[in-house]
């Protein structure tokens, strides 16, 4: 019995009632409210003069309202009670898209049209939430801002996540803030600008597994080739996403240095190993192009039509495989 109770319908029937036999005593009223949160203990005072408060409203009755409120309301209200903090921490809120910039002078937060700051003016802190302004003399923006982005970042299921980080210093306090999470993040569509491709990976594992289902990366090109003269920095940016990336089913703007034959292998390795991947198409860099004789020896003779031709084991699928000047692309098809 206790599975088929419903909050909704057992409230329907209680308005229903009390409209029919037109009840109206207050006791009545507390004692239905009081069961509701399931507290059936009836050795308690009932005191007419008492003025209710938010935390006598059924539980469910809180996390509707929660569910309501916008981000901001939802972090003032978080700080009224340690109950109400939890509730807010565990309601889920569906957001379309969440944008964040981060460069080493500020940061910015776009949700629903809705824009939030964090910078410095000389020893000042300055926070705007939309049109609102504060000053915090000596304070650290970043801090306001790893603090709002934590709870923003933990309570949402996230349709489109778009991420720009600057630079180096500002990867750092940004995986900071996410390895301060409790959970990982729930994000269906990921855009990300990072100064090196690299750092894709490592974000990667702050994600929650089996949501993601499109990524799209661009990386800082003048910024890697500041780093000419340090080419095993380079070069391991560039080649430790490849196995990662045959995890998601549709990947696009993603760019490499260089294709060598033990990656081809991974790719080859990861691509059996996995079946969800529907589409990949990674560009390489205009002083490289991939060897024609490592693919052929990897990936079979080209098949009519100019694509090798990969089968996936125990399905009636193969992977159609076309490597040019500009990169190489990969697609899921049926025989």
């Amino acid at each position: 019995m206790k599975s088929d109770f419903r909050h909704d319908d057992m409230f329907a029937a209680y308005e229903r009632m009390s409209k029919v036999i037109d009840i109206d005593y207050p006791e009545f009223d507390f004692c239905f409210y009081r069961f509701l949160r399931g507290e059936f203990d009836l050795n308690f005072e009932y005191n007419p003069e008492q003025i209710p408060s938010f935390s006598d409203l059924p539980f469910e009755t809180v996390r509707k309202i929660v569910k309501k409120l916008n981000f901001l309301e939802r972090c003032r209200i978080r700080n009224l009670s340690y109950n109400l903090r939890n509730i807010v921490d565990d309601t889920k809120i569906g957001m379309d898209l969440i944008d964040i910039r981060l460069n080493y002078l500020r940061i910015s937060v776009d949700v629903k049209a809705y824009l939030f700051k964090y910078f410095r003016i000389r020893d000042t802190c300055v926070v705007e939430y939309g049109p609102q302004r504060k000053e915090f003399k000596g304070e650290n923006f970043l801090e306001f801002a790893s603090s709002d982005l934590s709870i923003l970042l933990s309570t949402s299921k996230i349709d489109h996540l778009n991420i720009t980080i600057s630079d180096i210093e500002s990867f750092i306090n940004f995986e900071n803030i996410l390895s301060s999470l409790n959970a990982k993040l729930h994000v269906k569509q990921l855009s990300l600008t990072i100064p090196s491709i690299g750092q894709f990976v490592e974000i990667l594992s702050y994600l929650k597994p089996e949501t993601l289902e499109d990524v799209k990366i661009e990386y800082d090109h003048w910024f890697n080739d500041q780093l000419e003269q340090t080419k095993a920095l380079r070069l391991q940016a560039s080649i430790s996403p490849v196995e990662y990336l045959i995890n998601f089913p549709n990947i696009r703007g993603v760019q490499f240095r260089y294709i060598d034959s033990l990656q081809l292998e991974k790719i080859k390795e990861a691509l059996l190993k996995l079946h969800n991947m529907k589409s990949l198409y990674f560009r390489l860099t205009h002083d490289y192009r991939i060897d024609v004789n490592e693919m052929n020896n990897i990936f079979g003779p080209i098949e009519v039509g100019g694509a090798h031709h990969l089968d996936i084991p125990n399905t009636n699928a193969y992977y159609e495989i076309i490597a040019d000047w500009f990169g190489m692309s990969i697609k899921k098809r049926n025989h």
